[in-house]
């Protein structure tokens, strides 16, 4: 079928963690962050959320994502076209202090020009929730 361009997301700028297409495992919740909203949460290993047709118009070298964790927190990895496809890069979240005590963490991506499934893939010890998310945005080479 046809698509409007307006189905298309930017990845340059600020994509909420809870405008996902499909996901895995996660909930959401309110946040102070940022001037409200909600962010994702109840994050364990292996739980994912994919978003769609996100519209790289020139190579991207960097993701920052804007999370918070009360437990040592884990790792995002970032792929195409599944939750096991393409590895495009990944971030380590910390213990930020807090379930909403909110950094923004980066980490190094290889994407080249193109429309992609994106989707988050949260690893980490199975012995406790891992991170909320609230937002991600990736930046051009340059």
């Amino acid at each position: 079928g046809s698509h409007m361009a307006s189905d298309l997301k930017n990845p340059y700028e600020r994509i909420q963690a809870e405008a996902y297409d499909a996901m895995s495992g996660i909930q959401t919740e309110g946040t102070d962050d940022d001037g409200g909203g909600d962010n994702i949460g109840w994050i364990n290993d292996g739980d994912w959320v994919k978003y769609e047709r996100v519209h790289f118009e020139r190579d991207a070298s960097s993701i920052e994502v804007r999370v918070a964790s009360d437990t040592p927190g884990g790792r995002i990895e970032i792929r195409t076209g599944s939750p096991t496809g393409t590895l495009l890069g990944d971030v380590q979240v910390p213990n930020t202090g807090g379930w909403q005590q909110w950094q923004t963490v980066t980490g190094n991506v290889q994407i080249q020009p193109g429309t992609y499934d994106v989707y988050l893939v949260f690893k980490g010890s199975p012995e406790y929730d891992l991170m909320n998310v609230n937002w991600f945005v990736f930046r051009a080479n340059g």
